[in-house]
């Protein structure tokens, strides 16, 4: 409120004082402040910004996410959906992108996390919860009514999810570079097919006597063949353990020596410094099996391998003498009754320590 001062630049006359202090008391009637003092364009401005903060107060709603999208699902919201109209597949893609992007996007893109399949189960709930009416989309009587758009293990019990949810965030996560993702394919190994001499050097290395006289000519001639060593273990058949031996039976000789040597021509770029001492420690934490076992660190590398284990396989054996500690070390070591005199023991004890792969 301006003042009317007189031409000559005379005080304010009282009344106009008075006019103007009285206008700013603020009281209140029935609870609503009275601010009728205020130009009617600043308290339609203060109302719209009441009204915004309160719809931000709000929990968000999957109408309210939809509703946000400017594009032609527009007309989809409101002459379908509220309309309890059920979507045909274009428009239920459409509305699952929308959704996706605004729960995933920013999870799967740039903090590198997947969403869980509670995540996704969730989401196709809330869908529903928001129109029932979509509950039609069940893909069978015996499916859940969110199957549509998302089902554990497609309802067999294992194996991958179905729905349009997780096809949508499968799609997503293929938006990531490769050397960022949680999970990767391996590269199929091309197939090494050794040529046939490789085949008669091993042959002849098979026929020589383990003793120290033989020992180097035996470790160069098995370097020599790491072409066929690769191409046994490409193979898929149960028994390729078993060939492998078959074709260097000098790796249960020399103590070892020819496995280590083995293992460093296979995988040259392992870490050389790591500990494994402490690791093969940490195993003994694990289980309690094994108790008969001596050494620590073939103790502790039999628990790990138990607990590495797959779930859920079933072993069997004909021999009702072997226990089952021995069932399960049965892929990883070999068993054998001390032959010496010297040790005067009644146990088998483990001479050979042979990784699987």
């Amino acid at each position: 409120m301006k003042l009317e001062m007189d031409s000559a630049n005379k005080a304010p006359d009282q009344r106009q004082i008075v006019g103007f202090a009285t206008s700013f008391v603020r009281f209140e009637e029935g609870g609503v402040t009275n601010m009728s003092f205020l130009p009617q364009n600043d308290v339609q401005m203060n109302e719209n910004v009441s009204n915004n903060a309160q719809q931000d107060s709000l929990p968000e709603t999957i109408r309210s996410i939809l509703a946000k999208d400017k594009g032609k699902f527009q007309k989809v919201l409101t002459r379908k959906l509220d309309l309890q109209i059920v979507l045909d597949a274009p428009e239920l893609n459409h509305m699952n992108r929308i959704l996706t992007k605004h729960f995933f996007e920013d999870r799967i893109l740039n903090e590198k996390r997947y969403p869980t399949w509670q995540d996704k189960q969730d989401l196709a709930i809330r869908i529903l919860e928001e129109f029932p009416h979509l509950e039609r989309t069940r893909l069978s009587q015996e499916a859940p009514k969110e199957s549509y758009f998302f089902w554990r293990f497609g309802g067999s019990g294992f194996g991958r999810h179905s729905g349009i949810i997780e096809t949508r965030v499968g799609n997503m996560q293929k938006d990531i570079p490769a050397e960022e993702r949680q999970f990767r394919r391996k590269k199929p190994e091309m197939k090494i097919l050794p040529p046939v001499s490789m085949y008669e050097n091993a042959a002849c290395l098979a026929t020589l006597t383990p003793v120290p006289q033989n020992g180097r000519y035996i470790s160069e001639g098995m370097a020599n063949c790491t072409e066929l060593h690769k191409s046994l273990l490409q193979q898929k058949s149960p028994d390729k353990y078993k060939a492998i031996i078959a074709s260097f039976p000098h790796l249960l000789s020399f103590e070892g020596i020819m496995i280590q040597q083995a293992f460093d021509r296979l995988q040259p770029q392992y870490n050389k410094q790591a500990d494994l001492a402490k690791l093969l420690c940490f195993g003994l934490m694990l289980d309690i099996k094994w108790s008969e076992v001596q050494s620590k660190y073939i103790k502790g590398a039999l628990r790990i391998m138990k607990t590495l284990t797959n779930r859920g396989i079933k072993r069997t054996t004909d021999d009702d003498t072997v226990s089952i500690e021995e069932v399960l070390a049965g892929p990883f070591i070999k068993w054998v009754y001390p032959r010496c005199r010297r040790i005067n023991v009644s146990q088998p004890r483990i001479v050979f320590l042979c990784a699987k792969d």
